[in-house]
């Protein structure tokens, strides 16, 4: 066992107490959508956890396999909710997503996306027509809003290339309503933080929050400087990043 596995299945002994509450019932296989799409154990929740467990109990040492698998997951959270054991599926994925990035490192690009891209909120907002424009060049629309990266650009982005991407909105939602949107007869006021994603890519969200509460008397400030979450860099498995963006949040 080489040292980096050593120190994985180390470190996966935190999850123990939540990896063993599973009962391998299966109920999670009827509502996961990667199950539903390509039918292999390894894509359902009960087959990660499984696939866990036997790193953790030295069944087997294929670290990097079992990483794609965990990386795999959408955490949409439908296997959690469903639970009848009540397993945390979400975290143990995530917590297991930063144990396993010990394995195989995030690509430098996603890094650079990640503390730089997502370190200038300002500069994302005023670039948002060139993103628009980037996606519709440089992918192919699969479905409405939904695109492809074409084939040219895998050298570069690796399998980030198979994936679907959202489309980009061509105007940030801040240009339109950042700062204070006053209400005609006023009841109330609240703050609205919308975040990266509705900001950049589901303004129509953004917009249908604002504009209800404003015909209910609501009247709303929207941030124009609205920072990353931390969820992009928690969901690729940087822990240390995701705390770092949570702190810049509670500081701001």
């Amino acid at each position: 066992m080489s040292a980096i596995v050593e120190n994985v299945v180390k470190d996966l002994k935190q999850l123990e107490d939540l990896l063993v509450q599973c009962s391998r019932c299966g109920t999670c296989q009827s509502v996961c959508p990667l199950y539903k799409k390509d039918r292999q154990e390894s894509s359902v929740a009960r087959g990660k956890m499984y696939l866990l467990d036997a790193l953790l109990e030295g069944q087997i040492q294929k670290a990097e396999e079992i990483q794609q698998y965990v990386d795999y997951c959408v955490l949409c959270g439908r296997c959690k909710a469903n639970c009848p054991s009540g397993v945390k599926t979400d975290e143990i994925f995530l917590r297991a997503r930063a144990i396993l990035r010990q394995v195989k490192k995030l690509p430098s690009w996603q890094k650079m996306v990640l503390k730089v891209a997502m370190g200038q909120p300002k500069l994302l907002a005023r670039l948002a027509p060139l993103f628009h424009m980037g996606v519709r060049a440089g992918a192919k629309q699969v479905e409405d809003g939904v695109f492809k990266p074409i084939g040219l650009f895998k050298p570069f982005i690796g399998e980030m290339a198979d994936r679907h991407l959202p489309e980009m909105a061509a105007e940030a939602l801040t240009k339109k309503y950042g700062g204070f949107n006053q209400a005609k007869d006023e009841k109330m006021r609240v703050i609205f933080y919308p975040g990266c994603a509705t900001t950049l890519i589901y303004t129509g969200w953004g917009e249908a929050i604002v504009e209800t509460l404003l015909y209910f008397g609501v009247s709303v400030y929207v941030p124009e400087v609205n920072k990353c979450c931390g969820i992009p860099s928690a969901t690729m498995g940087e822990m240390g990043l995701y705390q770092q963006q949570v702190g810049e949040n509670y500081d701001y």
